[in-house]
């Protein structure tokens, strides 16, 4: 399966070119440096994600993952719930995190953030 490409500038930077990528069975993506990805299925590896959000990952049936810098900012479960938590990061961080959820709103999808 290929990897869309999304970025900063030009068509496919946009937030409506991510969420048509978030939409339905979502699709795989990666920015142009890897720091900012969605991916299908669950992770071992947690990056800076706090413990108790390391726990509630590790016990939802996770089918895809959407990172920043190696760490879950969101998952989809297999009931089709958005996991977004309410976890402060860096500034680039916060960025992919606003990004991911005007690109989950702008198709009128809901998500928690809350444990």
């Amino acid at each position: 399966m290929a990897i869309n490409k999304i970025g900063k500038h030009g068509a496919n930077a946009s937030i409506d070119t991510l969420a048509n990528y978030l939409t339905g069975p979502p699709e795989s993506f990666t920015n142009s440096n890897g720091s900012f990805e969605g991916k299908a299925g669950k992770e071992l590896y947690l990056g800076r994600l706090p413990e108790e959000w390391k726990e509630r990952y590790d016990n939802t049936a996770v089918v895809y993952t959407v990172f920043s810098y190696a760490t879950p900012i969101a998952w989809l479960d297999n009931e089709g719930e958005w996991i977004v938590p309410a976890v402060k990061h860096s500034a680039t961080t916060s960025q992919h995190q606003s990004k991911l959820k005007a690109a989950l709103t702008y198709n009128g999808r809901e998500y928690t953030e809350t444990l």
